[in-house]
C-alpha cells in the first residue's frame, strides 16, 4: 500500500444500549459514531499483522486509518477511508473510490499469528501486494 492511494482502512462499530435500557437508534448517522443521549462515542479499531509486522488503527470518527511499520518504523495516514456494514458482523474499510482496504468479521477469532491469544475481530487487510491476515480489537469490543 502506498500513501498516494488505496491505503484508507475502517472497522466495524456495534449498537449500544443508553443507560435506561432503550436501544440506540438507526438513523442517517454515519455508522462509525454512536449517539447515547447527548453525547458522541468515536470509536478506534486496532489491528495487529505479523507478515508484515505492521498495525493499521481506524478512527471512526475522524475516518482515517493509520498503518505503522514496526520494522521500518514509519507510519502512513490515510483520510476518507469509509467504514461499512456489509453483513452479519462483516464490516469493511474502503477508500475514497470505494476500493476494498479491510474486510473485519467479529467472531472471537482473530489471530495474529504468533500467539494464541483471540481477537474480538478476524480481519483481511488487501495491500497492493497481497492479502494478509489478523487480529483487531476496539474500544467498544
Amino acid at each position: 500500500m502506498t500513501a498516494g492511494g488505496n491505503g484508507n482502512r475502517s472497522s466495524p462499530l456495534l449498537a449500544s444500549t443508553p443507560e435506561d435500557g432503550d436501544r440506540t437508534s438507526r438513523s442517517s448517522t454515519p455508522p462509525s459514531v454512536v449517539k447515547r443521549r447527548d453525547s458522541v462515542k468515536a470509536e478506534i479499531i486496532s489491528c495487529i499483522f505479523t507478515e508484515p509486522h505492521a498495525g493499521t488503527a481506524y478512527n471512526t470518527k475522524l475516518e482515517t486509518l493509520t498503518v505503522t511499520y514496526d520494522v521500518e518504523k514509519r507510519r502512513e495516514r490515510f483520510r476518507n477511508v469509509s467504514f461499512r456494514r456489509t453483513g452479519t458482523n462483516v464490516f469493511q474499510l474502503q477508500d475514497s473510490k470505494r476500493r476494498l482496504i479491510q474486510r473485519l468479521r467479529l467472531c472471537n477469532c482473530g489471530q495474529d499469528g504468533q500467539s494464541d491469544k483471540r481477537y474480538a475481530y478476524d480481519v483481511r487487510w488487501f495491500t497492493e501486494e497481497r492479502e494478509v491476515s489478523g487480529g483487531c480489537t476496539s474500544n467498544g469490543r
